[in-house]
């Protein structure tokens, strides 16, 4: 497959985090508490540990986190898959905007998502 893409796929620690919190909802009955704070938009908190509070999260930093995190990874993905398929034709240069996410991914990452 590739050291680089072995690599991509081991640095990926944020879709570790995100697979845990996912499993301990589905799996382990974890509760999500969401209020609605005037300052930052809706916030929520979730149970980890069976009864330790967890962070707190702001939604909207969360979930563009997650997303240009995922939108990231399949950029770079897409970089190193092109460069091993062997194609009967090359396919158009044409490019949505790796610019962009390359500045999502630094915003994202300069930011934090947490309260």
């Amino acid at each position: 497959m590739g050291q680089e893409i072995s690599n991509l796929i081991k640095d990926a620690e944020w879709y570790t985090s995100l697979t845990k919190v996912r499993n301990k909802l589905v799996h382990s009955g974890a509760e999500v508490p969401v209020y609605l704070n005037d300052g930052c938009g809706t916030v929520f908190e979730i149970d980890l540990n069976n009864g330790v509070k967890g962070e707190i999260h702001i939604f909207e930093k969360y979930a563009v986190d997650c997303y240009s995190e995922y939108l990231y990874f399949l950029d770079k993905l897409g970089e190193l898959l092109i460069g091993k398929l062997v194609l009967e034709c090359q396919p158009p240069k044409f490019r949505i905007s790796g610019q962009g996410i390359k500045v999502l991914a630094y915003w994202a990452n300069n930011r934090g998502a947490y309260v």
